[in-house]
């Protein structure tokens, strides 16, 4: 208590007694503190936002335009034609929206339309694929060349009885001949038949007329064959190989088949024969030797 006496004298009691009856009850005083609290409190939250807004205030005042009000006037002026310059545009672009949304409307029934008529034009287009122009040239080349495909095989096959040598083919697009010669003994070398000696071209053309008999004869009875010429040019052994096949040819099928040629070899091997003799002054007989 001693030790008190000097602080209760500096604030003003003047015996201990009194500054003890001067003390607030314990409730009182917890009320007086939270609202002490409470004041501090609010009075940070005030401090703050005053703060706050002495800055923004400087930051508007360093940003505060310069500006006179005709200067404004004249930018505001400025802006709003701008804003109707982009209305308008907005506006234009909103219209050619519509318009496109329309055309593609158009554009799908355009689309419907096509396909019908391309389902009903699916009949004509394969016959033009097929046959061309009226005059059907390109069904006629397409027919020409699948007879002619078949007409090669056919002359392949006698060809193999007369020469194992040579194979007949098409030319290819860069080939100037309808026709080219295979050379087997060439390592399948392809020859223009120009290239051809007289005697190998016979053997080719020959085995073409027999390919042309064969393929004719499938739709028209062929009993006769005719070759004329040509067998001058064949060697010995050449000439004894066609005779056979033409004879082996004969037998098969039973067709007539009549040699004209000047070669004295062939009589050897013809039994039944015509022979034309000139007797002088432009006239000829005929002896038929059996």
């Amino acid at each position: 208590m001693e030790k008190l006496q000097p602080e209760i004298i500096k604030q003003g009691f003047e015996s201990t007694e009194k500054a003890f009856s001067a003390l607030l009850p314990g409730n009182k005083f917890l009320e007086l503190k939270d609202k002490k609290d409470n004041i501090l409190k609010q009075k940070s939250i005030a401090t703050t936002g005053i703060s706050t807004l002495q800055k923004q205030l400087k930051q508007f005042k360093e940003n505060e335009s310069q500006r006179t009000d005709e200067d404004l006037a004249t930018e505001q002026s400025k802006k709003q034609g701008e804003f109707e310059q982009a209305k308008s545009t907005c506006e234009e672009l909103r219209r050619k929206l519509e318009n496109n949304n329309e055309y593609l409307s158009q554009l799908k029934k355009l689309e419907k339309q096509i396909a019908e008529k391309e389902k009903q034009s699916k009949r004509w287009r394969l016959l033009n694929t097929l046959i061309g122009d009226r005059q059907g040239k390109k069904f006629n080349d397409f027919a020409q060349d699948l007879t002619l495909s078949q007409l090669i095989h056919l002359a392949n096959v006698r060809l193999k009885d007369l020469s194992e040598r040579y194979k007949i083919d098409k030319a290819n697009e860069d080939e100037d001949d309808g026709l080219v010669a295979i050379d087997e003994d060439m390592g399948g070398q392809r020859r223009s038949v120009k290239t051809l000696s007289g005697g190998e071209t016979f053997l080719l053309s020959l085995s073409l007329a027999l390919a042309l008999s064969d393929l004719a004869s499938r739709n028209v009875e062929i009993n006769s064959l005719f070759i004329d010429e040509g067998f001058g040019t064949l060697d010995p052994e050449t000439l004894d190989q066609t005779l056979d096949t033409l004879e082996k040819l004969q037998a098969e099928s039973g067709k007539t088949i009549g040699i004209i040629s000047h070669v004295a070899s062939l009589k050897e091997r013809i039994a039944t024969q015509i022979q034309l003799t000139r007797n002088g002054q432009g006239y000829s007989s005929l002896t038929v030797k059996l």
